[in-house]
């Protein structure tokens, strides 16, 4: 709980209102409405992004952007 407080603090500080702490299954629910992730390993190789991108990939109103270098081979480098 005081995690999300904090994120609230300084989500309302550069004037976003709905910035939340990350917590596991959250992708999940089906009332989060839009989000943005930021998380890593930006291959998409595995952990939460993986996890994450795997259960919203399908929506056509989520968007993927992978900010860095993908390893060939890896998830993220055969995404186009």
């Amino acid at each position: 709980e005081r995690r999300q407080a904090k994120a609230a603090t300084h989500g309302a500080a550069l004037g976003l209102g709905q910035v939340r702490v990350w917590e596991r299954g959250m992708e999940r629910r089906a009332d989060l409405g839009p989000c943005v992730l930021l998380a890593t390993p930006g291959m998409l190789h595995g952990g939460t992004s993986l996890d994450v991108f795997t259960a919203w990939c399908g929506d056509p109103r989520n968007l993927v952007v992978l900010p860095g270098y993908c390893v060939s081979g890896s998830v993220g480098s055969r995404l186009r």
